[in-house]
């Protein structure tokens, strides 16, 4: 294969991860159904957690940043070594967490995301460009996923107890993703119903005075989204639960909420905006519910809210660079599939904690219909990041 061949896969690095992602995703899920009628006699939880956070999400986040971050600075795409590299510590933390190597896995996770702040912030001095103020958040995010990552590695040996480790899980798990699904959503999401985006900045250098003033916002709820997941590892799970959604809730209102009212044609920004709604509650969910059941409502966050979304923008991501973007704008019956399967998916897992007579057969039930879901999005979609980008930016 020439070097013209495989360019598109290192300057577009979502054309790698989201596939692999969405593998690790499907393993992950399946050892539910494994462990309900397949004879599996290994408690998946631990692995099933890592997989999809770290694994599946985790992928989606390193691939879309690593695609669009270049390109929103003004630079050049990252290199091979770059891309080589993150997806080296990316694929051996999988690995080792599905060897239950937690702490090799853990750590390696922590690895690719400082990779992946060091690929962006070296040709930072030569950019022609800012990016959204927003993205701050995003930073902040990432540094919640590779500190808490390094955290939880440093902690294993305390299996599962202590304050560090309570603040590695949930800085690496809630804080990761709604620091970056909160900075990334503020300049993204409003496209996807057709809305214009507070966002959007002429080409510059330096920051002017409005650039500042949205970007202070996000600052705010970066340290916001620290306080909460500190607040939660002290002990106080519910208050962090609340914190954590006010510095989401109030920031994305704040970037959001002039456009979402709008009324969207768009399957995509229809299923962003659901996923929207249900982050909320489930965080509301966490703040009022007994701490037995905090990990069936986390589901709701996770799968009913971060799940849904991030299929809906890897929609959007692989259709627009493949030159079918016309196609996301309107309605997308087999999405509203994928949205409906998944959100199956969220509320059987939660019925699983709040009817123990049911527990194992919902996990298994819960199980297929996320995979139900996922495969069907892999069929319509996924074949498309073969399929160069006509008009690159």
């Amino acid at each position: 294969m020439s070097f013209m061949a495989r360019a598109p896969f290192i300057e577009e690095p979502y054309r790698l991860f989201f596939p692999a992602g969405l593998v690790v995703g499907l393993y992950g899920v399946t050892l539910w159904p494994l462990w309900v009628w397949g004879g599996l006699d290994r408690y998946p939880g631990v692995v099933h957690a890592r997989l999809m956070v770290m694994g599946m999400l985790g992928a989606f986040v390193i691939g879309f940043l690593g695609t669009a971050m270049p390109r929103m600075i003004g630079v050049r795409p990252f290199g091979v070594g770059s891309v080589l590299v993150i997806g080296l510590a990316w694929v051996v933390s999988v690995s080792a967490h599905g060897l239950s190597l937690f702490w090799l896995g853990d750590l390696l996770f922590g690895t690719a995301l400082v990779f992946l702040a060091i690929a962006f912030l070296m040709p930072f001095s030569r950019r022609s460009d800012i990016p959204p103020p927003a993205f701050i958040l995003t930073g902040f995010g990432v540094l919640l996923g590779a500190v808490g990552s390094i955290l939880l590695a440093w902690s294993e040996g305390a299996a599962g107890g202590g304050a560090i480790y309570r603040l590695g899980r949930v800085a690496a798990h809630e804080g990761f993703l709604l620091g970056t699904l909160g900075g990334v959503g503020a300049f993204f999401f409003p496209r996807l119903w057709g809305s214009e985006t507070r966002q959007m900045f002429p080409d510059m250098v330096r920051p002017n005075a409005a650039w500042s003033r949205q970007a202070r916002i996000a600052l705010w709820a970066g340290f916001g989204l620290i306080a909460g997941c500190v607040i939660d590892a002290l002990g106080w799970v519910h208050i962090g639960s609340i914190v954590r959604l006010g510095a989401f809730g109030l920031f994305v209102a704040s970037e959001v909420a002039a456009s979402i009212g709008l009324r969207s044609e768009s399957t995509l920004g229809s299923l962003v905006r659901l996923g929207l709604f249900v982050i909320p509650i489930g965080l509301i969910l966490e703040a009022v519910v007994s701490p037995g059941r905090i990990a069936g409502v986390r589901h709701i966050v996770m799968v009913g809210g971060f799940n849904l979304i991030f299929f809906a923008v890897a929609t959007r991501v692989i259709f627009g660079h493949s030159g079918a973007r016309a196609e996301t704008t309107g309605r997308m019956v087999f999405m509203r599939w994928v949205g409906g399967l998944v959100l199956t998916a969220a509320a059987t897992r939660l019925s699983a904690d709040l009817f123990p007579a049911v527990y194992e057969t919902h996990l298994g039930y819960a199980s297929v219909a996320w995979l139900a879901g996922a495969l069907l999005w892999s069929g319509f979609v996924l074949w498309r990041v073969l399929i160069p980008d006509p008009d690159p930016e």
